[in-house]
């Protein structure tokens, strides 16, 4: 158990920023959560931000809590997020709650790092949208650590359940 609840019925979403063939994209994710939920049981989403994919997952999670109201969304903030009470409030109009994980205040330039770490550890399910091929660039072409990557290895160090629909 964690703070969420079992585990197992947790999954959490990683992906790149931009992605090929969002339609596509979007129906394999409505089959696979749709799953999770009748299969795996999962009842709880752990959301981040900040890429396309995110934003896939949770259009597909909203849409599919018309169908299962029971199944819950939860952001799960850095301390940029929780610093701004109004922003807090805009964020509690889209999910049913916000998390701001211990452990992660002024983690600098590693808060996403931290943050997802925390919600691989509280899901039994993570699933990713992970081309091991992929890597991002800077604004002035210097490539980057894809955050995508960081988290796929840590999951596979967990010993986490992975699905990975950019290989379906």
């Amino acid at each position: 158990m964690n703070c969420f609840g079992d585990k197992e019925k947790i999954c959490c979403f990683f992906g790149h920023r931009k992605v090929e063939n969002p339609i596509n994209v979007k129906e394999i994710l409505c089959g696979k959560i749709e799953d999770l939920i009748i299969r795996d049981g999962v009842r709880i989403f752990l959301f981040g931000s900040k890429s396309e994919f995110d934003d896939l997952c949770y259009e597909t999670v909203t849409k599919l809590k018309e169908k299962y109201s029971f199944i819950q969304r939860i952001y799960i903030a850095t301390e940029v997020d929780s610093e701004i009470g109004d922003y807090k409030k805009y964020l509690l109009k889209l999910y049913d709650k916000v998390y701001l994980p211990k452990g992660i205040f002024r983690a600098g330039k590693s808060v996403y790092i931290q943050r997802n770490r925390n919600m691989i550890e509280n899901s039994g399910i993570c699933l990713f949208y992970y081309n091991e091929n992929y890597s991002p660039k800077s604004e002035k072409g210097f490539e980057k650590k894809s955050g995508t990557k960081i988290a796929y290895k840590y999951a596979k160090s967990k010993g986490k359940k992975i699905i990975n629909i950019f290989e379906k």
